[in-house]
């Protein structure tokens, strides 16, 4: 557990973990948060996922008005989020916004598609290179929106994938170099901006 009041919860996600079970496995983020408060009459629910292979923080929720109020916010997008990732090549932009459109691929199960010739303002990745060292750069990424696989997509349809990404990218690493590492909202319990981050793998 990273952090904790009466409203909201702040826990971390390791890699090769699931957020919540999917039928088959136990071993999940959920459950684990269910055991912990096994002996509390505590209502919670989590207000984002992340992906299997990504590392990072869990905002949960521990009543119904933290969670109504966070995920208002969320959806007015007054919720800010950033990632740090690795991602192979040199940029040509040390700073720049993709907006390109994506949507499900109809072929490939558990993959999305990235459409560059329509343009989606709902879905933005903002990126900022801060290093780049024997062909990989290390990236702070800030995104709007929140589609599945956003970040992976976006940044392999600019030819620079993130470092262990086995759907758009190369295995090439034990792991995929992703990790959600900041957030700041409005505190549901008296509306002041609530800045939380963890220190950063990589």
């Amino acid at each position: 557990m990273l952090y904790e009041d009466d409203d909201i919860l702040i826990v971390y996600k390791p890699i090769s973990m699931l957020v919540h079970p999917d039928g088959e496995r136990c071993d999940t983020l959920i459950n684990a948060v269910a055991n912990y408060y096994k002996n509390c009459n505590i209502y919670f629910t989590h207000l984002h996922r992340l992906d299997y292979e990504t590392s990072g923080m869990i905002v949960i929720a521990k009543n119904i008005f933290s969670a109504s109020y966070i995920s208002n916010e969320w959806e007015n997008k007054n919720v800010t989020k950033e990632y740090v990732c690795l991602c192979k090549g040199v940029f040509g932009k040390k700073e720049d916004t993709i907006s390109y459109d994506i949507k499900s691929d109809r072929h490939v199960n558990n993959k999305q598609v990235v459409i560059k010739s329509k343009i989606n303002d709902n879905i933005k990745t903002h990126y900022k290179v801060i290093e780049t060292k024997n062909n990989i750069s290390k990236l702070i990424v800030r995104i709007d929106g929140g589609k599945k696989h956003q970040i992976r997509a976006h940044l392999s349809s600019i030819m620079h994938p993130i470092i262990g990404d086995k759907i758009y990218g190369v295995d090439n690493h034990d792991r995929m170099m992703l990790e959600f590492y900041h957030i700041e909202f409005n505190h549901p319990r008296n509306q002041e901006k609530f800045v939380f981050e963890i220190d950063k793998e990589f």
